[in-house]
């Protein structure tokens, strides 16, 4: 990865953790605001807020099963190239009969 693809991968990163970190804290804060009716600024941004996080968590979950998916075929084709590699002629055994 060159040096330029790293300081933007981290700028991505910094700015991602204060949208979710941003969008926590205005839930927190407007939690229990005095709506102002039907089409309410403030009830429209906690919606908004909501819909971030949620899509973060889908996210999440997506990442989490392809690594579990990805874990699990590793270490099934692992264990059969193990099976595959341990041979009597791969440990140099000498059958005398």
């Amino acid at each position: 990865m060159t040096k330029k693809n790293r300081v933007i991968a981290t700028v991505l990163a910094v700015v991602f953790a204060l949208a979710v970190a941003l969008s926590l804290v205005f839930i927190a804060a407007e939690a229990d605001h005095d709506c102002s009716g039907e089409d309410c600024p403030v009830c429209e941004l906690l919606a908004l807020c909501r819909g971030v996080l949620r899509g973060v968590l889908a996210a999440a979950f997506v990442c989490l099963a392809a690594a579990a998916l990805r874990t699990a075929a590793l270490s099934r084709s692992a264990r059969s190239a193990l099976r595959a590699a341990i041979t009597p002629a791969s440990l140099k055994v000498k059958l005398l009969n």
